[in-house]
């Protein structure tokens, strides 16, 4: 199964987990010309991976995922909600035929959806877990 890897650097380290930063960037952040604009965009983020490691604080990690953790996470975060829009705009608009009444329903939809996966926040982290694998350099 492919996975897909992302260069860490470790940040603290607990029990059970260790929390790496890991450097986001857009497709332009890899870009030679990034400094003369100002379209790059580039974000740290702090995973946090439930791994018995040895690994110290600022050493250097691949924090490695599954492909399919990525497709299932897109599916969450972005397909889902689309469909949940879709669905209720399209049975508000039925019901009622209000246009800017069926907008804000299917739009206040998602509220209780993103407050659901908020609440099992928990379960998800188990599911979506991240592997270490230290770098020697």
């Amino acid at each position: 199964m492919e996975s897909i890897e992302h260069e860490g650097i470790v940040e603290k380290i607990s029990e059970k987990n260790v929390i790496v930063r890991i450097a986001s960037m857009s497709a332009c952040g890899l870009c030679h010309a990034k400094s003369m604009c100002s379209m790059s965009e580039t974000k740290d983020k702090m995973i946090d991976i439930f791994t018995k490691e040895k690994v110290e604080i600022g050493q250097k990690v691949m924090v490695v995922g599954s492909r399919g953790q990525g497709f299932k996470a897109a599916g969450l975060a972005y397909l889902l909600p689309v469909f949940i829009v879709v669905a209720v705009l399209s049975v508000s608009m039925t019901l009622t035929g209000n246009e800017i009444f069926s907008g804000i329903i299917s739009l206040a939809a998602l509220a209780p959806y993103f407050l659901i996966l908020r609440n099992i926040n928990n379960r998800l982290k188990k599911t979506f877990s991240f592997n270490l694998k230290p770098i020697n350099e």
